[in-house]
């Protein structure tokens, strides 16, 4: 199927030497009555559509272009700022498993030792209460043997 603005082109050159009502007439001969205004319109400004046909094709690129080169320093830390968000997350998604077993062990852990409290206390003093007795027993022979004089 040929694209409208080359089916244009053609009418309008098949078209160039007649007036309004001989274009109109022309047009109707061609089976589009109730098109006729409108393609005798357009067969004037074959030259025009193209160029706006061109100019809307190729807008989403020029728009994406003027974006780029309009970008303030903001726009660009913005930018970056996205795309960061963007991996951390994708990061998160896929850490949270281990995150997630961490911290499960860690409670695991805080639960036991909340359980079991006062036998921690207890072992904690008889340790302190060895190491005192080690100490002591160290300080009296370095009294007694005269040792560090």
């Amino acid at each position: 199927m040929r694209d409208l603005t080359a089916i244009v082109a053609d009418l309008s050159t098949k078209t160039a030497g007649m007036n309004d009502k001989q274009r109109q007439a022309f047009l109707s001969g061609l089976g589009l009555d109730a098109q006729a205004a409108a393609f005798s319109v357009l067969a004037q400004n074959s030259g025009q559509l193209n160029e706006f046909t061109k100019a809307t094709t190729n807008s989403t690129g020029e728009m994406d272009q003027a974006l780029k080169n309009s970008a303030n320093m903001s726009d660009r830390i913005a930018g970056f700022m996205n795309r960061m968000k963007a991996v951390m997350l994708s990061l998160g998604y896929r850490l949270l498993p281990y995150v997630n077993y961490g911290l499960d062990v860690l409670d695991a852990g805080f639960t036991w030792v909340g359980e079991n409290l006062n036998g921690i206390k207890a072992i904690a003093e008889g340790l302190g209460a060895g190491i005192a007795v080690i100490l002591a027993s160290m300080a009296a022979q370095v009294i007694w043997t005269g040792v560090g004089r």
